[in-house]
């Protein structure tokens, strides 16, 4: 066909053909798909973020609430208090601590369940599912029959010669800790099952025969491809323990009032301090957001995984 017989308008400079045009109704839908989200995210997030930002440089008399004042002391007493101090220190340890122990713990089991030539698999996945399917906070009273005096915890440990008398976990460090490894696992779990799942057997075996013994197979091959699942389910397990607030309410006594979210909770609503609360919640934003980006940061800098997918693409 030639340029001549082109309809009007199609043929460009040296008389190669122009795209078509893309509809104006075509674009104005994209536009409008794309603009909802992204309004209804600035106004039911990112304006309330504002707000709660303008709150905490406020500063709040008793009795009457948020004055017009402007002021830092709401932020300098998380650096002079200890209460306020150890919050931070607490939450954040917390956090990290919790995403480590998951982790140790989910890699064996989603390693055997995407390795398994078990025929129902579905079985075992709505095995790793299970908690969902329950309410937290029964969950969390479950744990806290178990973790109680005399409950089952204190029963097992007398047996074995671990405990003397009977001890309550419920009012420690320990049971924050054990129930939130509880609510978390399952987040790191499904994390990893995907990664691991796509790794070629065949590679894991050419390495085998070639004299690899199990840990330098695990620890060359596994592991690193199995990166991008342990990034993103340390950032799933880490956001869930430093954002914790049913459980070290309910559990852990003194200890647990000193989560960031339960400060928030507790100057907001007990105390009536929106301006100190407001900057509880603005720390914790800080926190979580830094500690992740930093981690993100971290991950791509180091190239784990990366650098052995991309050597066994250009090999192939």
């Amino acid at each position: 066909m030639s340029a001549e017989s082109l309809p009007l308008g199609r043929v460009g400079a040296g008389g190669h053909p122009k795209p078509p045009r893309q509809p104006l109704t075509s674009r104005f839908s994209l536009q409008l798909l794309l603009g909802v989200p992204v309004v209804a995210s600035i106004l039911l997030l990112v304006v309330p973020l504002l707000i709660l930002l303008r709150f905490s440089f406020l500063l709040n008399i008793p009795g009457k609430g948020l004055s017009d004042q402007t002021t830092l002391s709401n932020y300098t007493v998380f650096a002079t208090d200890d209460f306020f101090r150890g919050s931070i220190f607490v939450t954040l340890v917390t956090a990290v601590l919790v995403t480590v122990i998951c982790l140790v713990l989910a890699f064996p089991v989603a390693y055997a369940y995407a390795r398994t030539s078990f025929g129902p698999k579905g079985l075992l996945l709505i095995a790793i599912l299970s908690p969902f399917y329950i309410d937290i906070l029964v969950r969390i009273y479950a744990w806290m029959v178990l973790l109680g005096r005399n409950g089952l915890i204190d029963k097992v440990l007398i047996a074995l010669g671990l405990l003397k008398t009977p001890v309550d976990f419920r009012a420690g460090y320990p049971g924050i800790v054990i129930i939130l490894v509880y609510v978390t696992l399952p987040f790191m779990i499904l994390s990893l099952i995907g990664p691991l799942q796509n790794i070629d057997e065949n590679v894991v075996q050419a390495a085998q025969v070639c004299g690899a013994a199990p840990f330098r197979v695990f620890s060359s091959i596994v592991l690193p491809l199995s990166v991008p699942g342990i990034v993103a389910g340390c950032i799933l397990s880490f956001s869930v323990g430093i954002s914790a607030f049913v459980v070290p309410l309910l559990v852990g006594g003194k200890i647990g009032q000193q989560f960031l979210a339960v400060v928030v909770y507790g100057s907001m609503n007990t105390f009536q301090d929106w301006g100190l609360g407001a900057a509880a919640s603005t720390i914790l934003l800080v926190v979580s957001l830094g500690t992740v980006l930093v981690y993100n940061w971290l991950m791509k800098r180091l190239r784990v995984g990366v650098v052995l997918s991309d050597e066994m693409a250009a090999r192939a």
